[in-house]
């Protein structure tokens, strides 16, 4: 699984989050929670240098492809769910976000159907 740096508008914002890809290149996935620039930088390296570096790779992808993704949209994950699961990570979002909290780390992903 291939992913990058993409601009993603979900309802009425735009932000940077990681979109993973099928075999195809079709977006599959993404993070529920934008990218931050936050240093994870182990001991030996440079906190400034890591959050330079993730910020150069997001201008780097943006610049390659250019295109705003929609979430559900454009996502396969969209197509393969039915409308009582209907984007079970953004209501959770919405929920936290409601009650004003806010979640470290999720990720939407890909929900296969049975055939």
């Amino acid at each position: 699984m291939t992913w990058n740096y993409r601009l993603v508008k979900v309802k009425d914002r735009i932000a940077v989050h990681e979109v993973y890809y099928d075999g195809k290149s079709k977006p599959e996935s993404m993070t529920l929670i934008p990218e931050t620039l936050i240093s994870c930088a182990e001991d030996d390296e440079d906190p400034y240098l890591d959050v330079v570096k993730t910020l150069e790779m997001i201008l780097r992808d943006l610049k390659y492809d250019p295109r705003v993704l929609e979430y559900p949209k454009d996502f396969l994950i969209c197509h393969k769910h039915s409308s009582t699961e209907e984007t079970n990570g953004m209501m959770v979002l919405d929920m936290l976000m409601e009650e004003g909290q806010t979640p470290k780390a999720v990720v939407i992903a890909n929900i296969d159907e049975k055939k």
